[in-house]
């Protein structure tokens, strides 16, 4: 983290080959799922980063809403972005339905529709609860 080596793989997802994209996207996800508390909170400052790429990715996009999802768990998640980000989010993941059709992965995508509106959900409830107190 000190070394600046989630610059370089935040770097990598926005421009790097599709190889190597790839494979910073799983970096990425390893560590949102396998990471100490440090780690992600480390990698919280770059999803709003990583959120404006995602309409931009043809490739690896179900993996990437994996790590969104995985992101989502932690409250701070929700301090970063806003109701037009996940609003953003949600159009991309539909539109991205509706162009797979029934194909292999089209299951794969439905579920990531419904995890989608769950973090629409957590963050609805998130700002009540900042709301209240």
């Amino acid at each position: 983290i000190d070394g600046g080596f989630l610059v370089l793989l935040v770097h990598h997802v926005k421009n790097g080959h599709l190889e190597v994209s790839k494979e910073a996207i799983w970096a990425l996800f390893n560590l949102a799922t396998g990471g100490t508390n440090e780690q992600i909170a480390a990698l919280l400052p770059f999803v709003k980063e990583l959120m404006e790429v995602f309409g931009n990715i043809q490739h690896e996009t179900i993996e990437f809403l994996d790590l969104i999802d995985t992101l989502a768990e932690n409250d701070k998640f929700f301090e970063i972005l806003d109701r037009d980000d996940l609003l953003r989010l949600q159009s991309t993941v539909i539109l991205r339905v509706d162009e797979r059709g029934e194909d292999d992965d089209s299951d794969r995508w439905k579920s990531h529709c419904e995890k989608v509106v769950q973090v629409m959900e957590k963050y609805e409830q998130y700002q009540m609860q900042k709301a209240t107190g």
